[in-house]
């Protein structure tokens, strides 16, 4: 029997929070506004030197990039972006490191938010404020609070006083702090649960000014009908806005959508497309996407090259499937990658350890036939253990043909080991038990072991018969 693979691992169960990213198809459906649900204003954005810049509303604009930042020209009025500073027409205000940066143009009125927090305000007839000074509006100054609670910036930290000044500032009239509070609840934070239905409450109100975590919320509410009636159209086109704004989130829920087909027509290009553009944007589950297609030859021609190049950008993230994934391409190799056994069975193992029962199953396959690692029916016993543990289908049947193999070769082992875990002694097991508990990361190197015949308890670590 060779090694296993899993054919779905790149599908993620759809979650209201799954990561997706759509890559440039902006759908333009003519679509009725549900009550409640403003138009969008027109919504563009770019990144520059690592920030991303959103620009929502205004008419003529220009943009044009700097060796530190950015200069903005927006119906006239002039924004510079310079390293931690950002001005408009002239008056500047240092807000410190900063990842994302909106620009919102209602009427007279610029606004200009930096990371959530409202740092300048100003109508073409007076002169521009930051929350230094007076002219911040009321619920531009509760919402910075929110921020500042939030992130325990010059006070103690307090997601409960952030969620008050939130909505305070949302009572206001700010849909900015109603996108941060559709955020916290939406994700969770320490303390405070995930709670969808109270997320799209608040996303219902900043989907009004078009914040794309907001516009995305609201995309997988009508989607899976969280709180509000399911409407795929209207779900799809809220993805894409989002998607547009490089949500990659959104962009994966609509290669998700495409890649199954449940509704809308089933179409691998359009999935696969998705999915890139995704990855391009460092989203981790949509490199993995991604490259499960292009191994499989979905939605394009089969590239292993490509595949194991993605495969290994999403592991580098930590994903256990793309990780998983790179040791089947390394066992198998293709066009542009050659076989390498040995980083097979350590992609394998890194993914095993992670949980991955078809790697655990893979590699207890790997050291059975000697491939990549030194031969070893103990260490193949192990890791086809802790699949069977995992719930691999195929384990019990290869377990047994192994251990009737060993007890051939060799007489049974006597279960004579125990290890603790927290006040509780487990065991007795025998030695291929314990090193199974090992492999499976139950029992680590400072684990207290012991056996029949030692004097006192041990770290498994310090144990030749142990030692990994």
């Amino acid at each position: 029997m060779g090694i296993a693979m899993t054919k779905t691992d790149f599908l993620r169960p759809m979650r209201a929070h799954i990561v997706a990213v759509i890559v440039g198809l902006a759908l333009a459906l003519a679509l009725t506004v549900p009550a409640g649900m403003a138009e969008a204003q027109s919504s563009s954005s770019v990144t520059v030197n690592g920030v991303k810049i959103t620009i929502t509303g205004g008419g003529s604009q220009s943009i044009s990039t700097t060796s530190s930042g950015a200069e903005i020209v927006i119906d006239g009025r002039e924004i510079v972006i310079d390293g931690t500073t950002i001005s408009l027409d002239g008056s500047s205000v240092d807000s410190g490191e900063f990842e994302e940066v909106e620009i919102i143009v209602e009427g007279n009125t610029t606004r200009i938010v930096v990371d959530g927090r409202e740092v300048i305000t100003s109508t073409r007839s007076g002169a521009p404020s930051n929350d230094g000074d007076g002219e911040l509006s009321e619920a531009a100054k509760l919402n910075n609070l929110g921020v500042a609670y939030y992130r325990g910036d010059g006070v103690e930290q307090s997601f409960e006083k952030a969620i008050e000044y939130y909505e305070q500032a949302m009572a206001l009239g700010s849909t900015i702090a109603a996108d941060n509070l559709a955020n916290m609840f939406w994700y969770g934070v320490e303390g405070i649960p995930e709670d969808e239905p109270r997320a799209v409450g608040y996303a219902k109100v900043a989907v009004e000014d078009d914040h794309p975590n907001s516009v995305y919320i609201m995309g997988i509410a009508y989607l899976q009908a969280i709180t509000v009636e399911k409407d795929v159209d209207l779900a799809l086109e809220l993805l894409n806005r989002a998607g547009d704004e490089e949500r990659t989130d959104a962009l994966n829920q609509l290669g998700v959508e495409y890649a199954r087909g449940e509704h809308v027509p089933k179409d691998d290009a359009k999935a696969a497309a998705y999915y890139l553009r995704a990855a391009d944007l460092g989203n981790r589950v949509s490199q993995s996407n991604y490259a499960w297609f292009r191994w499989q030859g979905r939605g394009g021609e089969k590239d292993a090259a490509e595949a194991l190049r993605y495969a290994l950008m999403s592991a580098e993230q930590g994903n256990t499937s793309a990780t998983y994934l790179a040791g089947v391409i390394y066992y198998h190799g293709g066009e542009g990658v050659e076989v390498n056994m040995a980083e097979a069975a350590r992609m394998f193992e890194v993914a095993a350890l992670d949980g991955h029962p078809t790697a655990a199953f893979n590699l207890g396959v790997m050291y059975r036939d000697g491939d990549g690692v030194e031969k070893s029916l103990d260490r193949a016993i192990e890791w086809m253990q802790v699949a069977l543990d995992r719930g691999h289908e195929d384990a019990a049947g290869e377990l047994e043909r192994l251990k009737k193999s060993r007890g051939e070769a060799q007489p049974p082992q006597e279960a004579i080991w125990w290890f603790a875990e927290g006040q509780q002694q487990v065991g007795p097991m025998t030695l291929n038990d314990l090193r199974a508990e090992m492999a499976a990361g139950r029992v680590g190197d400072q684990t207290l072991v012991w056996r029949k015949g030692m004097t006192d308890w041990a770290m498994a670590g310090s144990i030749g018969e142990l030692a990994q």
